[in-house]
């Protein structure tokens, strides 16, 4: 799971420093998902990346120190 988390943490980050260099420094992934009426925020992808792999990092890093004491 350590290597799953630094691959979404890495992946967000190239996907943004990409996109920075490639849009005059302006981040381009938004978007908003909806089902009918129900609208989600407006987000940027890579950033949903690097959080989820914060996520994923911090909670299986917790379960490990749990069972080591």
């Amino acid at each position: 799971m350590k290597l799953l988390s630094f691959c979404l943490i890495f992946a967000g980050g190239i996907g943004n420093i990409i996109d920075r260099i490639l849009y005059d420094r302006h981040v381009t992934d938004f978007m908003n998902i909806g089902f009918g009426n129900l609208r989600t925020g407006i987000f940027n992808f890579a950033d949903v990346c690097v959080t989820s792999g914060v996520i994923v990092f911090l909670v299986f890093r917790k379960d490990k120190e749990a069972s080591v004491v």
